[in-house]
């Protein structure tokens, strides 16, 4: 019955019917529990949720996402301490963000050109490429530099294209400013080859005035300005200039370089003299070969 919730068996019918409806009867599906409302879950309210993060910096996060769109910088730079702490910086200004940017992926001629830009880098960049500058040529003067040459021998096989070489091996920030300041391009070879002896003649005047012993270039001019009949008075000027040795000093030079005139000579009638003796010793040695095989040809038992 429906309405007794229970279900009325008939004897009347075969045994195996009256179990099946004694199985129907103990189904739950057979039986109509009384209704009752079931309680709908309760609705999802916002709630905040953990953070991993609990340490001192969390304010300063959860300030930067609460902050409005309009007011969030574009780039915070983390940085970390020592206590283990982060500590948060925003760039001042549009280009140290683009600095900041440039550093980070790793785009070195940006950043070298933009750094020549910032006002307040420059009096900084200028005391760091002076003491640059003078760390190269401190460690220039000190070496054996073509510009320390004075035996005549050395100042005949000078060469200011060397010297250029030289500098601009050994002294890459020096080399670059003065290139830089004379408008000589390195990619343009007829206009570097063209500024090679001006470019020797700057080298040389300031390695001179850190060294008056790096006068090979020096010497070199004062022994050009000897031979087209220069006065005692130009050579003061130029000396003053850094350009030329002094006159007392030239004097000396051509002395002393005098003596040497004929050295190529002498080097050459050496070369030929060791030759002929070697000549000489191959003969006299095959001359005494000679000598010692006759006695043993005339006795050809002892053979």
């Amino acid at each position: 019955d429906p309405q007794l919730g229970c279900v009325v068996i008939d004897e009347s019918v075969s045994p195996i019917a009256t179990e099946r409806f004694k199985r129907l009867a103990r189904s739950p599906c057979t039986v109509n529990s009384k209704s009752s409302r079931v309680a709908s879950p309760t609705a999802k309210t916002g709630k905040a949720r953990r953070s991993i993060n609990y340490g001192p910096d969390r304010p300063e996060i959860e300030k930067l996402v609460a902050m409005e769109g309009s007011e969030k910088p574009r780039m915070k730079v983390v940085i970390p301490n020592a206590d283990s702490t982060m500590s948060f910086r925003s760039p001042p200004d549009d280009w140290a963000t683009r600095m900041i940017k440039n550093i980070c992926e790793r785009n070195w001629k940006t950043v070298a050109n933009a750094v020549f830009q910032y006002e307040d880098l420059r009096e900084e960049l200028t005391l760091a490429l002076s003491k640059q500058l003078a760390r190269e040529m401190a460690e220039y003067i000190h070496s054996g530099s073509m510009l320390k040459c004075s035996a005549p021998t050395e100042l005949s096989s000078f060469s200011n294209r060397k010297l250029v070489h030289e500098v601009r091996v050994f002294c890459p920030f020096w080399f670059a400013s003065i290139t830089g300041a004379a408008n000589v391009h390195l990619s343009t070879a007829e206009i570097f080859e063209d500024s090679i002896n001006p470019l020797a003649s700057v080298i040389s005047t300031i390695a001179r005035l850190r060294n008056q012993r790096m006068s090979a270039f020096a010497k070199r001019v004062s022994t050009v300005l000897v031979h087209t009949g220069a006065k005692v008075d130009d050579f003061t000027r130029l000396n003053r200039m850094g350009i030329c040795t002094s006159h007392k000093q030239v004097i000396r030079d051509q002395v002393e370089m005098s003596n040497n005139h004929d050295s190529k000579a002498l080097v050459w009638k050496q070369a030929i003299e060791e030759k002929k003796g070697t000549q000489f010793l191959i003969e006299e040695l095959q001359t005494v070969e000679s000598v010692d095989v006759q006695p043993l040809l005339m006795c050809p038992k002892l053979l």
